[in-house]
Order: C-alpha cells, then sequence, then structure tokens
C-alpha cells in the first residue's frame, strides 16, 4: 500500500477471535499482546459444548447459558481486565436481551448485533442496574445447566423485559 503512495496508519489495532476454548483459556496471554479480543459466541458454544449447530436434533441444546460457556467468557472478560485489553461479545447472544444482560453482568461493555436488535438491547440495558446484572451474572455462574441459568434470568428480569422477550 506504501509503495502505490497511498496513507498508511503507523499502527494497525490487531486482535483475537475467541471462538473455540482452547483460545478462552490462553486469552491471558492474548490479551498481553492484542489490541482486543472477540468472543464469538456461536462457535464458542458449538466447540465448547461439543454440539453441531446444523444438526437439527441437536442445535436446540446449543445454548450461550450453559455454565461451561459462561464461565469461559467471564475467565476471557477477567483476562482483558488485567491487561487492560477490551473485550466485545459478538454473535446471537448479544442480540438477545438476556444474553446480552447476563454479558454485562459478566463483565462485557462492548456488544456486537444486528442493528435490528439495538432498540430492543438499549431498552432492557434502561431497565436494569448494572448490580443487579452483576449479581445475576454471579448466580448464574454458580448454577450446573443452562436450564437453571434461564431459570435465574427469567425469574429476575421476565416480568421488566415481557415486552422485549415476547417481540
Amino acid at each position: 500500500v506504501a509503495a502505490r503512495g497511498q496513507a498508511v496508519p503507523e499502527s494497525i489495532p490487531l486482535g483475537v477471535m475467541i471462538e473455540v476454548p482452547a483460545a478462552a483459556i490462553m486469552a491471558d496471554l492474548y490479551a498481553r499482546e492484542a489490541d482486543f479480543l472477540s468472543i464469538g459466541t456461536n462457535d464458542l458454544v458449538q466447540y465448547a459444548l461439543a454440539i453441531d449447530r446444523s444438526n437439527r436434533l441437536l442445535a436446540p441444546l446449543a445454548s450461550p447459558y450453559h455454565p461451561a460457556v459462561l464461565r469461559l467468557i467471564r475467565q476471557v472478560v477477567l483476562a482483558g481486565q488485567r491487561h487492560d485489553c477490551p473485550v466485545s461479545l459478538c454473535g446471537e447472544m448479544g442480540s438477545e436481551p438476556l444474553g446480552a444482560l447476563l454479558g454485562v453482568g459478566l463483565g462485557l461493555r462492548r456488544l456486537s448485533m444486528e442493528s435490528v436488535a439495538l432498540p430492543d438491547i438499549k431498552e432492557a440495558l434502561a431497565r436494569v442496574s448494572l448490580s443487579e446484572l452483576q449479581q445475576l451474572a454471579q448466580q448464574a455462574l454458580e448454577k450446573s445447566t443452562a436450564t437453571e441459568v434461564v431459570a435465574v434470568l427469567s425469574a429476575l428480569l421476565e416480568e421488566r423485559l415481557r415486552d422485549l422477550l415476547t417481540g
């Protein structure tokens, strides 16, 4: 690019996509060198739970609310915080009100989603406090199944978010 006479920035931010459990486990090392980390929830869920999302029989079991997935996300967030490396969430989880709220409770402050999801996520975030979300995330991390996590989320948020959850 420079040889063609075009402007070249002094530095180009380089980040790491965290889409497999091995990358989540190594996030503390990546956060030392990377300019940012981005958690790809769709792939992370598939590989963490060994569930093929394209298999119609198994796909319903691939839940971003599974405690193993939540613990991996939390581990990446903590690694980013320790090394002052921003962490973002992309994938379906951040486009759903419950998923976005849980992500914020886990420590995420950057969510990537389709533009059509922005109004609902913005509204959901306006209806709860950060301390509530942090307590909710702590409770979710103590559960042993995705069903239990969803039950906790629903019990605490469903009434306030009913209109957003039912479309």
